[in-house]
């Protein structure tokens, strides 16, 4: 049975789903989504580094990412780079559960995009997002 965290996550990655079509890569699709957790006070680190398969045959660099507390990766770009196959992880996940995939970074400052910046970023697709509330939020465990 998942947490009240994890059914949270599940929500938010809903809501967040509604970027898929945005014609970004993965560091504004990253602003973008820093922008919209900012506005629910969602703690959360911005990312930058790379990431490989374990097999080495294929890595993607520079690649960025959102990291929450508990481990939780949010990643819509994966399947940009690695194809739209149900075996690259895409939304909100732990990177455990997908051992091939391996995240390498560091924290890195956000651009800090206005309403307007993150509409056009979007193609007016931030407008279909829907995150859960901030009340209805639990503590991550």
């Amino acid at each position: 049975m998942p947490s009240p965290y994890q059914e949270w996550l599940e929500e938010a990655e809903l809501g967040l789903l509604a970027l898929d079509d945005c014609r970004i890569e993965c560091d504004n699709m990253t602003w973008v989504i820093s922008y919209l957790f900012n506005r629910i006070k969602l703690p959360h680190k911005c990312m930058s580094g790379h990431l490989m398969l374990s097999n080495r045959k294929k890595y993607v660099t520079p690649h960025y990412w959102i990291q929450l507390p508990a481990g939780y990766v949010v990643d819509l770009r994966l399947r940009m780079w690695f194809g739209d196959d149900e075996a690259i992880p895409h939304g909100i996940f732990q990177p455990g559960m997908h051992p091939r995939f391996i995240y390498s970074g560091k924290e890195v400052e956000p651009y800090k995009l206005t309403a307007s910046l993150a509409s056009i970023l979007t193609d007016g697709l931030i407008s279909n997002v829907k995150l859960p509330s901030k009340q209805n939020r639990p503590l991550c465990k």
